[in-house]
């Protein structure tokens, strides 16, 4: 391999792969996420500075059956990286990948990238490799985010956005984190605002509540309320120290017309700012059958989101 630089495997052992990422890193590449994604064989490989000996980048597969995933069950997977390493470093890193997958007999590999956003040069350079190495892109939804600076997002707000803000204030609804956790009453609010509007579950009510349980410094719960009553919430997710993601949000039908989501995503932001978050990750805007929808889209436009591709790659061997 080029340079100081070698690739190491391990199989259902992340843990030495940590040490160079800390509170910097991706939760989805972290232990303890990987270990709640699924109770399947799960394989390793990080890229080794030989200089310090410390990991600079790493990814995880699962296997299934003949197939890996990369993630199993979070929004991403992929390669995450301490550092902007050359082409043909990852070209020796994917190579090992495959390698080990023919000893396996794996006959097929699906990569989830995280938006660009996150990590633009690392995530492009990582696609014009996999695309070099015969990978082919499978989806390739737009996400929505704000990056989070000094200004008050209103001046970034839509008008009619601002007026909808203003009018939920003047109506005395308030915004703020859940800092006692009751993942009971959490689940069980969303699980009534998703039949309200007959939209499937997005995630299983046990998985939702073991990450709500087992993680709760990494999925913090916001609200807006109204005399008490829970108008609009979000289960967010602390991606990384520098990204929050607006995971799961629902609001209540008979306070759709204050727009307490507004304030959500505006007090989000407020939130950002005070614990020097960079970016706020408004997801992605599709449908039940992953089709993009108008309204939705609109509405985080609305609020002063920019687009971020999010793609995701497939390889058969």
């Amino acid at each position: 391999m080029s340079g100081s630089y070698v690739v190491q495997y391990y199989k259902n052992d992340s843990s030495r792969m940590l040490t160079s990422f800390g509170a910097s890193g991706f939760l989805y590449n972290d232990d303890r996420h990987l270990r709640i994604q699924g109770n399947q064989v799960f394989h390793h490989f990080c890229i080794i500075d030989q200089q310090t000996g410390q990991p600079v980048a790493r990814c995880t597969f699962f296997q299934q059956s003949s197939r890996w995933y990369s993630p199993f069950s979070a929004p991403f997977g992929s390669l995450e990286c301490t550092i902007l390493l050359p082409g043909q470093v990852l070209d020796a890193l994917i190579e090992r990948i495959e390698s080990e997958m023919r000893t396996l007999a794996i006959d097929a590999v699906s990569v989830k990238q995280p938006p660009d956003c996150y990590a633009p040069e690392q995530t492009t350079l990582f696609m014009e490799r996999l695309l070099k190495k015969g990978f082919r892109i499978t989806s390739a939804p737009v996400v929505y985010y704000l990056p989070v600076t000094s200004d008050d997002l209103r001046t970034r707000m839509a008008a009619q956005e601002v007026r909808r803000l203003q009018k939920s204030e003047r109506a005395g609804f308030t915004f703020r984190q859940l800092t006692e956790l009751q993942p009971d009453q959490v689940i069980a609010y969303w699980q009534q605002r998703r039949a309200e509007q007959r939209y499937p579950l997005t995630i299983a009510p046990e998985q939702l509540r073991l990450l709500l349980t087992e993680m709760p410094d990494r999925f913090p719960v916001f609200v807006v309320e109204s005399d008490g009553e829970w108008a609009a919430m979000s289960v967010c997710v602390r991606v990384s120290a520098s990204i929050l993601y607006h995971f799961l949000p629902v609001d209540t039908g008979r306070y759709r017309s204050v727009s307490p989501m507004v304030m959500l995503i505006h007090g989000l932001y407020q939130y950002c700012q005070q614990q020097g978050i960079r970016l706020l990750d408004l997801g992605v805007s599709l449908d039940d059958h992953r089709q993009p929808k108008p309204g939705l889209i609109r509405f985080k436009r609305n609020m002063g989101g920019l687009p971020s591709p999010k793609l995701s790659f497939e390889k058969w061997l």
